[in-house]
């Protein structure tokens, strides 16, 4: 038994009949032109399958309604303009709606080949580069006021070049110390890790990221072995306090000084050694002779001095008024 032929939609029989294969469905010509034919932009009708079909950005005509909107000429196989949403044969199109070319001052009609920037527009023949005067039609230009540059031109006159590889910089390039670089070129001398927008250390003209730095620049602390990366600079190559020192003494009381921050700014034991500023007042008391102690905190300020149980610290109740 054989498979029955038939239409899509009405289920009429195609057997000896034309019909349309459609999104991959077979119909009459009837139901085509009632589901599936695309309609006509100028008479409002369906493109029927016996009917030649004239299409353009999505808008559909029969070849006989193709025609110029002013002069009715059929224009199914020759050149046209679409302007505002109209279909104008070459002729219709006036010199004076037809833009002017900014290089020959002619205007360009349809079908001539052309390039547009900033809403001007030039034959594609006379876009050409200000300097050597070749044509630069569609391709990559730079703009220089009223000029145009094509690339060579461009990097010869007025690019800058890389101090790396002195090669023109078109775009992407940064600026370090007034000199430019690619940012390509712009990297750190041991990784290769692009340094711009980045922290990075420069040492005698070479350039290294942080880590690279640290490990393969910076002199290393001669006490914990850690590189030393800060602004800080000392004689010898290790930090400050790795080798501490004892502490200076106040020659009366035999305390360190650096239980009294001002010690290095006041009195001085009458031997000349250096004295903690509460032994300056007792030796003041006890010897009526020696000038009175002159500084922040002794003159007319109370005065603080260690504890006798406890020497390091000091308390309220043992305050006493300078004399």
């Amino acid at each position: 038994m054989t498979e029955k032929f038939d239409c899509h939609y009405c289920r009429d029989s195609l057997q000896g009949k034309k019909y349309v294969q459609k999104d991959g469905h077979h119909c009459c010509l009837k139901c085509f032109d009632k589901f599936c034919a695309n309609t006509c932009v100028e008479c409002r009708k369906p493109i029927g399958a016996d009917s030649k079909e004239v299409h353009y950005k999505n808008r559909y005509w029969h070849d006989t309604c193709f025609r110029c909107a002013k002069c009715l000429h059929p224009l199914a196989n020759e050149t046209f303009v679409a302007k505002d949403n109209k279909i104008l044969c070459n002729k219709c199109t006036t010199r004076e709606d037809s833009p002017k070319c900014k290089g020959c001052f002619k205007p360009i009609v349809a079908g001539d080949q052309n390039v547009e920037y900033k809403k001007t527009m030039w034959h594609k023949d006379c876009f050409t580069c200000s300097n050597c005067k070749q044509v630069i039609g569609t391709g990559s230009f730079f703009p220089k006021g009223e000029d145009f540059y094509c690339v060579t031109c461009h990097e010869t006159k007025f690019a800058k070049h890389c101090v790396k590889c002195n090669k023109a910089i078109t775009s992407g390039g940064i600026t370090y110390q007034d000199q430019p670089w690619h940012a390509e070129c712009f990297v750190c001398v041991t990784c290769s890790k692009k340094l711009a927008g980045q922290r990075f250390t420069a040492v005698e003209n070479q350039y290294y990221c942080v880590d690279c730095y640290k490990n393969f620049v910076a002199k290393k602390c001669a006490g914990c072995k850690n590189p030393i990366t800060g602004k800080r600079t000392v004689s010898r190559v290790s930090h400050p306090v790795s080798k501490a020192r004892k502490p200076p003494v106040c020659h009366g009381k035999r305390l360190p000084l650096t239980l009294f921050p001002s010690a290095n700014l006041r009195g001085r034991h009458p031997g000349g050694e250096r004295t903690c500023p509460s032994w300056v007042v007792v030796l003041y008391r006890k010897n009526r002779s020696l000038a009175a102690p002159r500084g922040p905190g002794l003159v007319k300020a109370p005065v603080w001095w260690p504890m006798k149980d406890n020497p390091g610290t000091t308390t309220a109740s043992t305050a006493k008024n300078a004399p």
